[in-house]
């Protein structure tokens, strides 16, 4: 039941919006209106002061003048007012009623009996200001339903009082138009406010989207400052556990066999908790802005020949064999050396932890178009399914195949947003049982 009345409240408040977007509308061409209003009653009066007492043309004129002036007077305070209510919209009415019966009094009063010609400008103005009001009141039907009607009723009553045929025949048609007058305005009014609500609903709609994209860009930024410092206070004491640990496996003289696999079993899950945090605030840090490269040129060789060395133990331990492929002259890109490492690091260490022991690693660096370097990292493992590809680079998803396997399921986001910050793109191919291939590509300088 609440949540009907919070719809009902919700539609209430889009009407009025849209019914003051009409009020605007109507008052934005009041102006203009007013003065072609003032332009055509004195062209008017000036056609017909010829045939027609010179005094009720110029009464009328002044008339005319005076309603229009108001008009434009209130078009400027209305829009002066701050916060416009809804008794602006009968404010309208009514003095566009009052102009309308004035152009009606206007073909009464300025009517020449018995000269065709004048009789024809007569006609011819109320057609034109008939016209004229449907292009700027049918944004709001009232207002120019109690125009038309009063303008064209007095010439189609005058026309029938002359009891000629051709003044019957041409009152016959001026009402028989009065109706396809209104169904135009209905449907120009129809139109009006259906564009002004959907573009109210689009605006309230983008409104709050943007809303939930600050709360949730709040809450993401909420949540990096939590790893960033949580990553910090859990480095503080794991480090002294590393350096205790460390300390001890210095004395190895101390301790028995037992002892000493205690000691490294302590080293090993530090190192691996370690490089985690390490992880977390990297991700952290490149949510939040802060991470930093800083661009050189790099001989990548070298960074492939260092990182390799880095993961031989690794390679030993699995018993993995590894090629690099590479031409023998030297390859420099526009790089963060520590930054390029680590992604190296990064692919190596994935391609080993999902190899099969005894299996092949194939490094190639291979120059592509518009002088960038492919550097492809292949493995011989399980390779990855293409459903699962697309989650490879989403922040801490592990794919089910792989949960044995250590890790947090960063490695390759961090990756990715490395090598994106180096104006490079990265990228994977595998096939399920044929292995997996790891590339990304950066500028050669």
């Amino acid at each position: 039941m609440r949540a009907d009345v919070a719809t009902l409240s919700g539609q209430d408040d889009l009407d009025e919006k849209v019914y003051a977007e009409q009020i605007r509308l109507l008052y934005h061409s009041s102006a203009v209106s007013a003065l072609s209003t003032i332009l055509v009653a004195s062209i008017f009066a000036y056609v017909q002061h010829t045939v027609i007492d010179q005094t009720i043309v110029i009464f009328w004129l002044i008339a005319m003048i005076s309603i229009s002036l108001i008009r434009a007077v209130m078009s400027f305070i209305y829009f002066r007012d701050a916060e416009p209510g809804v008794e602006w919209g009968a404010r309208f009415v009514t003095c566009s009623t009052i102009a309308a019966i004035g152009w009606g009094a206007g073909a009464i009063l300025l009517y020449p009996a018995g000269n065709i010609a004048h009789e024809f400008v007569v006609v011819f103005i109320g057609l034109y200001i008939g016209a004229a009001a449907l292009s700027t009141l049918s944004v709001y039907r009232l207002a120019f339903f109690l125009f038309i009607i009063p303008l064209i009723l007095p010439i189609v009553i005058i026309l029938l009082i002359q009891g000629q045929e051709l003044h019957f025949f041409i009152a016959v048609m001026m009402a028989m138009g009065l109706p396809f007058y209104l169904r135009a305005a209905n449907n120009v009014y129809q139109n009006t406010r259906e564009n002004i609500y959907l573009r109210l609903q689009a605006f309230e709609n983008e409104a709050n989207l943007l809303h939930e994209k600050e709360k949730a860009e709040q809450a993401n930024r909420a949540k990096s400052e939590f790893l960033s410092r949580m990553s910090h206070e859990l480095r503080t004491p794991l480090n002294a556990v590393l350096g205790f640990g460390q300390l001890l496996q210095m004395d190895e003289n101390k301790l028995d066999e037992s002892q000493k696999e205690n000691v490294r079993e302590i080293l090993d899950g530090g190192q691996h908790l370690l490089t985690l945090i390490n992880d977390v605030l990297d991700l952290s840090k490149i949510e939040s802005g802060k991470f930093d490269v800083s661009m050189q040129e790099v001989e990548i060789g070298a960074v492939v020949s260092d990182a390799v060395m880095l993961v031989t133990p690794q390679l030993n331990e699995m018993n993995i064999s590894i090629e690099i492929q590479s031409s023998n002259k030297t390859i420099i890109v526009c790089a963060d050396r520590l930054r390029l490492k680590q992604v190296m690091l990064n692919l190596l260490s994935n391609a080993i932890k999902y190899n099969h022991p005894g299996g092949h690693i194939n490094v190639m660096l291979t120059e592509q178009p518009n002088r960038r370097l492919r550097v492809s990292v292949n493995d011989t493992g399980d390779g990855i399914s293409k459903e699962d590809i697309g989650q490879l680079f989403s922040a801490f998803v592990r794919l089910e195949d792989n949960t044995h396997v250590e890790g947090t399921g960063i490695g390759l986001v961090i990756t990715k947003n490395i090598v994106e910050m180096m104006n490079g793109k990265i990228g994977v191919e595998s096939f399920p049982g044929e292995g997996s291939t790891f590339w990304f590509e950066l500028e050669m300088c």
